[in-house]
């Protein structure tokens, strides 16, 4: 009897111990659900992002409003003579070297092919320019028929395009006249040997040019009094009227030697002076373009110069 009340207790206390635990896992397991999952693994969800984090859509290209431009480009535009008697841009009234123009354009940042180049003349005394061209690079040359005049002259180029836009830009000649090309020129030396009148000499001179372009002149040479001037250069077949000419090159020198004769004069009046003229198609230069020296006359009528 003991022994059914001692078996019966035991059981009691198992079932109780049992029933104790299985309450206490399945209150866990809810206590667990209910907390929030942490996990290092990446999450297929996406994650709230704030405003300052939204990236800004890039625009598509065509959604884009960029001005390109399409204009063509004038590279060069050239102007200059051909010829001896200039360099670059500049040259002597009176000269007739033909016009050389040279260009060069490309096409703008559009790409738009370039439909017409046309050449012009703006203003100024220089010959008339207007010619139309599809070149690109190139040029041309216009002989000069009249005798250029003194003053600037400007020429216009003008780039089209075939969406009817242009660029244009301008280039100038310069032509002077002897009066002022002679300004630049000088008288760099002046020689002779000790000789007796009568006697035929050399004068050795010298010139020196500093234009930009060349320039021819005919020499004078005169013997001076104090009060008559005469002509001692010698004539010859080049030289009929006893003016001798040259040609000097841009920005350079040249010495000429031109045979002269002092004639006798009496004891009142004796040579004082060599006066040397340069003169350009019957143009005289200017007063200060005219050189003289004075001459040291001796007893034995024997002559010489003196600085």
């Amino acid at each position: 009897m003991k022994f059914k009340k001692l078996l019966r207790f035991l059981i009691l206390i198992i079932f109780c111990f049992f029933f104790c635990s299985t309450t206490t896992v399945l209150f866990a397991e809810q206590k667990k659900a209910s907390q929030p999952v942490i996990s290092n693994q990446p999450s297929s969800q996406p994650l709230p992002t704030t405003p300052s984090t939204i990236p800004t859509p890039q625009k598509r290209p065509e959604d884009t409003n960029i001005n390109i431009p399409d204009i063509p480009v004038i590279k060069s535009f050239i102007i200059s003579f051909s010829g001896a008697f200039s360099k670059d841009n500049q040259a002597l009234a009176g000269a007739k070297p033909s016009l050389y123009f040279t260009w060069e354009v490309e096409r703008g940042v559009g790409g738009s092919s370039i439909s017409s180049i046309v050449v012009e003349k703006l203003e100024g005394p220089g010959p008339e320019v207007n010619f139309r061209t599809s070149e690109l690079k190139g040029y041309r040359v216009f002989p000069v028929a009249e005798p250029l005049s003194s003053g600037r002259t400007i020429y216009k180029i003008t780039a089209t395009n075939n969406k009817g836009r242009s660029a244009s830009s301008t280039a100038f000649i310069e032509v002077f006249s002897f009066r002022q090309a002679a300004e630049r020129v000088q008288l760099a030396s002046i020689s002779m040997p000790e000789t007796e009148m009568e006697k035929t000499f050399n004068l050795n001179l010298t010139f020196l040019n500093r234009n930009n372009f060349g320039v021819s002149f005919q020499i004078l040479v005169y013997a001076y009094d104090g009060s008559t001037s005469i002509p001692i250069a010698l004539r010859n077949s080049e030289n009929p009227e006893g003016t001798w000419g040259i040609y000097l090159d841009p920005s350079s020198s040249k010495e000429i030697n031109i045979p002269c004769k002092l004639p006798i004069r009496d004891e009142r009046h004796y040579w004082k002076r060599i006066k040397i003229i340069i003169t350009h198609g019957g143009e005289p230069a200017t007063s200060s373009r005219n050189w003289e020296y004075p001459l040291i006359i001796e007893i034995k009528r024997v002559f010489r110069l003196t600085r």
